[in-house]
């Protein structure tokens, strides 16, 4: 009997424990965290109980009645009793309240600052809208960029990033190109916006852990009098790699892994200390090229790989007689592929936001499927013109948009009689001046 009796405080302990900490484990942990730890613990629970369980029913088979009787308690609008069994396997059923033995437990077991009043349901859906907001953000960390933040015209917009990232804007628009943002004011046009958007944002934000803009017509010039703007930005939070240094007459490599470019970060070509390339002769720490950034940006920004001299002939000599040095910082950013096509006799139409540039992935000429622009003859799928992508990127590449024509006047016919088609890969990547 005592044994029976341990047993019997052991299930009442667990099944208390359980009911808690299915629904609120530990309030320290985020609620992505509790998701997790809640589900580790509950399965933890069950174990403990159904081996309890299964040496009630061992040593107590013949009373098994009895003590159903004394673990449970009334039930709810008159249900039929249940065994213990039944409350260890269900003690919630769809909601309802908590029965039998899971009543008695005390109600402290609820988080600081919950409702008292809430059913289980109302804040177990709570915890799971909280759950569904944190994932959220951590999916869209993991694609790398936050959602749009906007302003009104006249206030601030603050972007900041964790220690050890820094700010990448991927787009800024100061005018208006909509009626359901910022409407308070007069809107005369939502065909507006200053062409220095993202320049500006960029010159306060770029490479910065924090920074905040003013969104003004005193920062930005006022594209559409009369109307009343705001400021929207879209950006990610990068981690720089460490600087890359190369000697004087030397290159410096930087390759990204496969669907990511080069967003260059800094560049130096010069000298600043001592301690970097002390090889040859240093008249000044003093030293550094003002086209380096820009040099190396032309040369790598965009490009899943690049090589860039570290020589006076690309960033001329800022400091003669002195032995330089190469140093660039760089983060790899994922860039979403766009497509668009088109058949023969047809123009493909590329074009990037303002602020940005195309940069041409591939491009084909010819047919390689039946299954697009199928309503012509087609003698073969195995047809590309040789000069598809040099054509394509002569006419696109570095610009903010451009026409090309699926035509042979323009590449040539590489399948003669096979009604072709024109597919064009790019992506739109940063503009600098």
């Amino acid at each position: 009997m005592a044994a029976r009796l341990l047993l019997t405080v052991g299930l009442l302990f667990l099944v208390g424990r359980t009911a808690a900490t299915g629904v609120f484990p530990d309030d320290i942990t985020s609620p992505v965290e509790a998701g997790q730890e809640a589900r580790d613990t509950i399965a933890d629970e069950v174990n403990k109980l159904e081996t309890l369980v299964e040496m009630l029913q061992d040593m107590t088979e013949e009373e098994e009645s009895d003590i159903s009787a004394e673990l449970e308690d009334p039930l709810v609008d008159g249900e039929e009793e249940r065994g213990v069994s039944a409350e260890l396997e269900d003690p919630l059923v769809d909601g309802e309240e908590e029965r039998g033995v899971s009543a008695e437990l005390d109600e402290d077991r609820w988080v600081d600052g919950t409702d008292d009043n809430l059913s289980t349901e109302d804040v177990s859906q709570e915890v799971q809208d909280s759950i569904t907001d944190d994932v959220k953000e951590v999916m869209s960390a993991l694609e790398g960029t936050s959602g749009p933040r906007r302003v009104c015209e006249h206030q601030r917009l603050s972007i900041n990033c964790p220690a050890g990232q820094q700010i990448n804007i991927v787009s800024a628009l100061y005018g208006r190109t909509t009626r359901t943002v910022c409407p308070s004011g007069p809107i005369r046009t939502t065909n507006c916006r200053s062409p220095d958007s993202l320049a500006r944002v960029r010159t306060s934000c770029h490479g910065k852990s924090s920074c905040s803009v003013a969104a003004s017509n005193s920062v930005f010039g006022d594209p559409c009098y009369g109307t009343f703007k705001y400021l929207e930005v879209s950006s990610t939070c990068i981690r720089p790699s460490g600087p890359r240094r190369v000697c004087e007459h030397q290159r410096l490599s930087i390759n990204c892994p496969a669907g990511q470019q080069i967003n260059i970060v800094s560049a130096l070509y010069g000298r600043t200390t001592r301690t970097v390339c002390p090889s040859g002769p240093i008249r000044t720490t003093n030293c550094r090229s003002p086209d380096s950034l820009a040099r190396v940006r032309t040369s790598c920004h965009g490009k899943s790989s690049c090589s860039v001299a570290a020589s006076n002939s690309v960033f001329g000599d800022p400091c003669y007689g002195t032995f330089k040095y190469l140093e660039v910082s760089s983060t790899c950013i994922r860039t979403p592929v766009r497509s668009a096509s088109a058949c023969e006799h047809q123009t493909v139409t590329l074009r990037c936001s303002t602020g940005q540039r195309l940069n041409i992935v591939s491009a084909l000429y010819g047919r390689t499927t039946r299954a697009f622009c199928p309503s012509g003859p087609i003698r073969t799928t195995n047809c590309r013109s040789a000069n598809s992508l040099a054509r394509v990127r002569t006419s696109c590449q570095g610009k903010s948009s451009c026409s090309v024509a699926a035509s042979n006047s323009v590449f040539g016919d590489p399948c003669y009689g096979t009604f072709k088609y024109l597919d064009v890969k790019y992506t739109c990547i940063c503009k600098y001046q």
